[in-house]
């Protein structure tokens, strides 16, 4: 039979133990995430020329959205109709393939957020249309 010592320190040790494997789980999740995650800079390194399969290496997912939240576009017309598309949170990627499968036209856009108003956000804008409101007009001197 085990004595009161022995058991805290086994429950230490399997307490280190299962620390130690969540941190070494964590950092291998955290780093794989990063692998696949899509961002501008992977978009930056796309180049006119490129194979589709080189294309879809380097950005690291193939063509979609891949935003975590509200994202527009700016409007492009009909003109990038026909591009294949890579939509993230900092930009988007529009490459034109030919019919050999090769870039022949690569376009790195900018993105609007249309997030929320964050409640604090929402404080400072009421706290400064209030101040404003409450101070009459300072006439200006004329030149």
């Amino acid at each position: 039979m085990m004595t009161l010592p022995q058991r805290c320190a086994m429950s230490k040790q399997t307490a280190l133990l299962g620390a130690v494997l969540g941190l070494a789980l964590g950092a291998g999740l955290a780093s794989l995430s990063e692998r696949w995650r899509v961002t501008r800079a992977k978009f930056e390194r796309v180049e006119k020329g490129m194979s589709y399969s080189q294309v879809v290496q380097v950005v690291g997912r193939p063509p979609g959205d891949y935003t975590t939240g509200p994202c527009m576009t700016f409007p492009h017309g009909v003109r990038y109709w026909a591009y294949k598309s890579w939509l993230c949170d900092e930009g988007q990627l529009l490459a034109r393939f030919d019919v050999d499968g090769t870039a022949a036209e690569v376009v790195v856009c900018d993105v609007m957020h249309s997030r929320p108003m964050t409640p604090v956000k929402r404080l400072r804008r009421w706290m400064s249309e209030f101040a404003l409101s409450m101070c009459p007009a300072i006439p200006r001197a004329r030149a």
